[in-house]
Order: C-alpha cells, then sequence, then structure tokens
C-alpha cells in the first residue's frame, strides 16, 4: 500500500491527526479506500485487540473544541477498564466487520462520529480514547486494520488530577517549580495543568501507587525518557523530595 507524503506524516506526528478541511486530508481519505482487509482469524485478532487495553490517563481531561478529522487507527486505543463491546456479543462484531464495506463505514462515522480525545503519550506519540459516541466502530475499524479513521477528535488542552491527595498536591508543587506543569484556573474547573509530558498518565495519588502507574504507561505506550519526571518511579525519591516540601 502507497504511504502517505513525508508532509502528511509529519503533520500526523505533530498533531496526531489531520483536520478534513487540511488540504493534506484528501492523502488520507485516499489511504482508508485503498486499504483491503484481511477477514482472515477475525476472532482471534478481536480477542488480541480486547487483551491489549490500555490504562487511560490519571487524570481529568479537559477537552479543547473537536473538529472532524483523520486518525491513525494505531493511536485509538480501548481503556483497560472498558466494557466494550456491550448491547452486542464479540460474535455480532465479527461478523459486522466480515459484511460491512468501506463505504458503509465512511457514510457511518459521518452520521454518527466515532468521538475520540486526543492527548500525547511518550515521545511524540499520541493516544485517543472514545468518549461518548464510537465504541463498536472504533473496534470495527481496528479489526479490520484500517490505516486512518475518520473521527470527531477533541484535543486535550488541560487536565486536573483524579486524585486530592495530600501526596498529588506536593507532587503537582514540585512539577510546577521544576516547569514540567503550568498551573491555570478554570471558571468551571478550578485548577487545571497543562505540560507537554507524560504527568497526566501518571500522576500518583500515593507514594505506593506511582512506580506502579509507571511500570502499566510504559507497557503500553513505550519508555519514559524525560529526565524531569524520572523520579515518579521510585518510592524513597518522592518521598525525599515531599519531605522538603
Amino acid at each position: 500500500m502507497r504511504p502517505l507524503t513525508r508532509q502528511a506524516a509529519e503533520a500526523l506526528a505533530t498533531r496526531g491527526y489531520i483536520d478534513v478541511a487540511d488540504p493534506l486530508a484528501g492523502e488520507c481519505e485516499a489511504l482508508f479506500w485503498r486499504h483491503t482487509a484481511d477477514l482472515e482469524g477475525l476472532d482471534a485478532r478481536l480477542a488480541s485487540i480486547l487483551s491489549a487495553r490500555t490504562p487511560p490517563p490519571a487524570c481529568l481531561v479537559n477537552p479543547g473544541p473537536g473538529r472532524r478529522a483523520w486518525l491513525p487507527v494505531q493511536h485509538l486505543r480501548l481503556e483497560l477498564d472498558s466494557s466494550t463491546p456491550y448491547h452486542h456479543s464479540a460474535a455480532d462484531i465479527v461478523s459486522y466487520a466480515r459484511h460491512v464495506s468501506a463505504k458503509q463505514l465512511l457514510e457511518a462515522s459521518e452520521d454518527l462520529h466515532v468521538e475520540l480525545i486526543s492527548l500525547p503519550t511518550a515521545g511524540d506519540d499520541y493516544a485517543a480514547f472514545v468518549t461518548t459516541n464510537g465504541n463498536h466502530r472504533a473496534l470495527v475499524f481496528r479489526l479490520l486494520e484500517v490505516p486512518i479513521i475518520p473521527a470527531w477528535v477533541s484535543p486535550c488542552i488541560s487536565w486536573s488530577p483524579a486524585s486530592t491527595s495530600r501526596t498529588t498536591g506536593a507532587v503537582l508543587r514540585h512539577l510546577e517549580t521544576d516547569k514540567v506543569i503550568v498551573r491555570s484556573r478554570d471558571d468551571l474547573w478550578g485548577d487545571v495543568f497543562a505540560t507537554d509530558s507524560a504527568v497526566p498518565w501518571i500522576m500518583p495519588a500515593s507514594i505506593w501507587s506511582a512506580p506502579g502507574a509507571v511500570r502499566r504507561f510504559e507497557a503500553s505506550y513505550g519508555p519514559i525518557t524525560d529526565r524531569r519526571i524520572g523520579w515518579l518511579r521510585r518510592r524513597l525519591t518522592i518521598a525525599a523530595r515531599l519531605l522538603t516540601g
């Protein structure tokens, strides 16, 4: 299959998606139509996809304005605690994938968007999770190994920690001092944060939970190479830093 041009590939690497209004969107749609699905071994493929669910961010994500865009299917993740498929059995999903056409998938995504929120992970990679609509269609896209999909994508513009523990508050203060995160005030969310690091995925609720959160993240998304947050993988280092403030 003919790949995307360098310009389109770089745009996807930078933003994680390409807006349908972008002149490069035509390349994405052409790539979608060129794909020929392999219908052999769908049951085993579905089992593999469902067993590879990944941990969601350890924070509450504040999405920015959504837009219709093309997104690489490898960015599409199933959350670890997701109950998908629901309402339909695994056999239903496989049967639908076996008989659906690319045209039907595209039309379904235009009428009922696959709604995603996208945020950076490790390095220059991204992960996208279904928010309110599109779990089963997202699963079919993954099952058919479509290289790029149409979706309604909302980028993460800020986040707030899911935990309000003393440990979380102290870690946030240290990260802010180290200029890893930037704090601002939102009328609806209260204190919110922005960062170019993997902090939203591993923000600990306690000293004991931090190393495990790092291990789970790295098992799913790759190694954390950002030295500014390497101390979050070691309990003793966390404890020592918390004692200083």
